[in-house]
This record gives structure tokens, C-alpha cells and sequence, in this order.
């Protein structure tokens, strides 16, 4: 069902963020005054508001890594100043399957109309900017600095463009926060970009993990050297059993937003 500033578009039983069919699993509470709920909702479709049906071309796109999340800079650089056209905020575990679902539908593309045509290479640059130049050749209105978020895409494609649904899938109805269009020949890059991002991020999940590790195997060291000259001091001490563990926490441990990768025209000369 729709009203007249919304419509919907159909989803799979099973969105690419995980979530499936099901009813609210009520949290016992001895307080009444408290209501919280794990949610299971089932996906029939997602709200399309009016805002957001018409959707917004681009021609490129950059993507920034932060500790919880990717950014994706939606560019569009057809006039001057070359701008963001959206930005869209997703988890991190909704860019390995976007970057699936975006292989998926480039191969079946290919099967049906040809190998995508090529884009011709941007001219050599003596020095590759920093992401903040890139930043102050952009107009990035205030409205867009939040951005939209979402935790799941849909793609598709046509004989030329391929479209984006960025879903937010929230109970107790989806919704598309953002729809974006992009030519076919910009697609190919898109997806070089967000591998190459992920796969920095990857490695810097690692690095920081091994430094993590080895701050804790440093300390449990000073610990059994402490407890060591401690034995020693007072014979009439039992020694105390130490252990450690090379084990890390989970999650990412990030601070800041790292500059991204980029596709599409990323600044002019």
C-alpha cells in the first residue's frame, strides 16, 4: 500500500544486511515504565518518500573509511564546481556484500549487453592530491554533510545505467534513504574503489590488532618480571601463576575518518 508521496519497491525475504521474517521477541522487564524489544521484521518492501524517488545521477564516487562505518561520496562532475551529490553511510558489513551484489549484476550486464566500455584514463598527475585538496575542489553543501544512512542496496541495471536503493531497515517499515544512478561505463571503477578500500581497511584492522597484541604479551612480561623480583625479595612469597592470551578483543579500533579512494573524475587540472 502507498499514499501519495510514497511507493514502494519490493525486497527479497532476505536483505543483504541479514535481517529476516519474524515477530518482536518481547524483553522482560520488572519495570514498567521500560519497553525494549529485539526486532525481526519481515521484508515485503521498502517506502520510497518522495524526496527520494526521482534519485540523483552521478559520475564518480569517493569512499571513506571510519571506525564504524564506510562513507560513500556520491561526485557529480559534469559542471563547475564538481560537487557531492550524496552521501551514504553504511556499516562495514554491508560493503563486502554490496561489492557481491555489484559483481553479480556487472557479469549478468555483460552476458546480456557486452563487456561495459571503458572510460579513458585521466591524465597523469606529477603528484597524487590529498584527500583534503580533493575536498576543497568540492562543493559539499551543508545539507549533505550527514549524509543518509543506510544497511542495505539494492542494485539493477538497465541496457545503460545501473541504479542503487540504499536502504535503511528499520522496524517497523524499510525504507530507501537514498536512490542513486550511475552510467555503465562508471560502474567498473566503482567497484575498483571499494575494493581497494576494503582491502585497506582489512590491513589496517590487522595492523592494529597485531600492536594490540603485542602491547598485551609486553605487559603480561612486566607482570611475570614483577612477580619474579617480588619471589625473590621475600622467599617465604608463593609463587603466583601468570597467564596470557594473544586473543583480541573484538571490533575495529579506529579513530578518525582515513582518507578514501576515489572513481570518477576526482578533480580537475
Amino acid at each position: 500500500m502507498s499514499d501519495d508521496n510514497t511507493n514502494d519497491v519490493p525486497l527479497d525475504d532476505q536483505l543483504p544486511d541479514g535481517s529476516q521474517g519474524g515477530q518482536p521477541d518481547q524483553d522482560k522487564s520488572d519495570n514498567p515504565d521500560t519497553i525494549t524489544q529485539r526486532i525481526k521484521h519481515n521484508q515485503i518492501s521498502a517506502r520510497v518518500p518522495e524526496q527520494v524517488a526521482s534519485g540523483t545521477f552521478s559520475t564518480g564516487a569517493i569512499v571513506l573509511q571510519g571506525p564504524n562505518e564506510f562513507v560513500i561520496d556520491y561526485l557529480l562532475s559534469l559542471t563547475r564546481p564538481h560537487q557531492v551529490a550524496a552521501r551514504v553511510i553504511v556499516p562495514q558489513a554491508v560493503v563486502p556484500q554490496m561489492m557481491t551484489a555489484l559483481r553479480d549484476n556487472i557479469s549478468k550486464f555483460e552476458n546480456r549487453f557486452g563487456d561495459i566500455p571503458k572510460l579513458p584514463k585521466p591524465p597523469e598527475q606529477k603528484r597524487k592530491p590529498t584527500i583534503e585538496e580533493i575536498y576543497e575542489e568540492l562543493r559539499l553543501p551543508d545539507e549533505r554533510l550527514a549524509g543518509v544512512y543506510a544497511n542495505a542496496v539494492l542494485i539493477g541495471h538497465s541496457a545503460s545505467e545501473f541504479n542503487f536503493d540504499f536502504i535503511a531497515n528499520f522496524f517497523p517499515r524499510s525504507a530507501v534513504s537514498a536512490r542513486i544512478y550511475m552510467s555503465a561505463p562508471h560502474v567498473p571503477r566503482l567497484l575498483d574503489t571499494l575494493e581497494r578500500s576494503y582491502q585497506q581497511f582489512q590491513q589496517r584492522v590487522i595492523e592494529q590488532r597485531a600492536k594490540l597484541r603485542q602491547a598485551m604479551q609486553a605487559k603480561a612480561a612486566q607482570q611475570r618480571q614483577a612477580q619474579t623480583a617480588q619471589s625473590t625479595d621475600d622467599p617465604s612469597t608463593p609463587p603466583t601463576e601468570t597467564s596470557s592470551t594473544d586473543d583480541v578483543p573484538p571490533g575495529e579500533p579506529h579513530d578518525d575518518h582515513d582518507s578514501g579512494d576515489t572513481a570518477g573524475d576526482k578533480k580537475s587540472q
